[in-house]
């Protein structure tokens, strides 16, 4: 039996799986600080719960080194391997990413450059 779903409502389904799998309200944030010009400045943020699992992770510029092409897409969202990407994936294929990104800007204030697909491990540019 084949089902069709409008794909604003397979959107909104894709958003509503994220925010069961990672409550927003219980994530705790770890930065990394780089230091550099005489200053801390935050190279990556890490999303993860009290037990330490992690959710996701942003890479920012000055994470990657200068001479690195990663650069040029950050601030990079990547979403782990054991916590997210498998359910997200079996359930959506690579349909989730998008949406994904859109769930972490609307709760976390971050502007995303770019996504890093899980199975091809290199960036994806998201097109606003």
């Amino acid at each position: 039996m084949n089902y069709s779903i409008r794909e604003d409502k397979l959107n909104n389904l894709i958003y509503r799986t994220i925010g069961k799998i990672i409550d927003k309200d219980d994530i705790k944030i770890t930065p990394e600080y780089e230091f550099r010009n005489d200053d801390d400045v935050i190279s990556k943020l890490t999303y993860h719960n009290d037990n330490f699992d992690e959710f996701f992770a942003i890479y920012f510029e000055n994470y990657f080194k200068e001479t690195s092409k990663m650069r040029g897409s950050a601030p990079l969202l990547l979403a782990d391997d054991n916590n997210v990407t498998p359910f997200l994936t079996d359930l959506f294929d690579d349909r989730w990413y998008p949406i994904f990104v859109k769930w972490v800007e609307d709760n976390f204030n971050h502007k995303i450059k770019s996504f890093m697909d899980p199975k091809i491990n290199k960036p994806i540019f998201m097109d606003k």
